[in-house]
């Protein structure tokens, strides 16, 4: 296994473009070679210079992530259910025309999950066949709806689809759910994250800082036959990481990820 060590930018979110850059260039230096981030549809020349920058860095783009905006209205047999669906579909055309390999997606949103339809199964079908057509390959990402993802696959296992495996999600919106058991065959892509395991809290910790099994963890994607890079999905929200500059904070994520990764081995 030679997979790359990987993030989401810790500052895509601050609308800060230097601090992204900065971020990058930190990551760099630290060791990584792959970033993934958001895929925000409303601001694509910001997106294309993000795109340009990890470029300069030789920096691989893992995916890039669909924004799941009002992504149950997708299932509602209504024109409610038209928004999400061309979101998904222009951001497919994105991932093509900039040559971006991986979309990951999600399939619903919250607690509140709204009931699967025939028409949702169709949106999603019609996203999975443009993508496949456009050489986008889709990974779905583990949520709280298990059995939403199960009949995703079930319902297309005559086209490419794939799972984005998100370590953090298991623990605290699946508790008990092994997905990589589930859909070992799937698992293209990854978010990895830690937890304290509670009931809806996703942490978005280091690697080692929550409650995750990361032997069990290794074991199981191990035998899934992973070969791909290994993404972290981290926050600096926690008190144990607030004196740590960004250098510091960037080598230690590093350090994390490849301990896992080795792990794996």
């Amino acid at each position: 296994m030679s997979g790359k060590i990987g993030a989401e930018l810790f500052y895509f979110w601050s609308g800060d473009e230097q601090k992204v850059i900065d971020n990058m260039k930190y990551m760099k230096e630290a060791g990584f070679g792959c970033v993934f981030f958001p895929l925000l549809m409303d601001k694509q020349a910001q997106m294309e210079r993000y795109l340009r920058a990890a470029e300069d860095l030789d920096l691989e783009i893992d995916e890039l992530h669909e924004m799941p905006t009002a992504i149950n209205h997708i299932w509602y047999d209504d024109e409610t259910g038209e928004p999400p669906f061309k979101l998904a579909m222009d951001s497919v055309d994105f991932c093509a025309d900039h040559g971006v390999e991986k979309m990951v997606m999600h399939e619903s949103s919250g607690r509140a999950a709204p009931d699967m339809s025939n028409a949702g199964l169709s949106r999603f079908r019609a996203i999975f066949e443009h993508a496949n057509e456009r050489g986008v390959k889709i990974a779905v990402e583990n949520l709280r709806r298990t059995n939403f993802l199960a009949r995703i696959f079930h319902e297309n296992r005559d086209i490419p689809l794939y799972m984005c495996w998100d370590s953090g999600h298991e623990i605290c919106f699946t508790p008990g759910v092994d997905h990589l058991a589930l859909f070992p065959e799937k698992v293209i892509c990854t978010h990895i994250h830690d937890n304290r395991g509670l009931y809806t809290y996703d942490d978005h910790l280091l690697p080692f800082d929550g409650a995750n099994n990361w032997e069990k963890k290794a074991r199981l994607l191990k035998e899934a036959g992973y070969t791909g890079n290994f993404c972290g999905e981290l926050k600096r929200t926690d008190e144990r990481y607030k004196d740590m500059t960004d250098k510091e904070f960037c080598a230690e994520a590093y350090a994390r990820l490849a301990k896992f990764r080795d792990m794996c081995r």
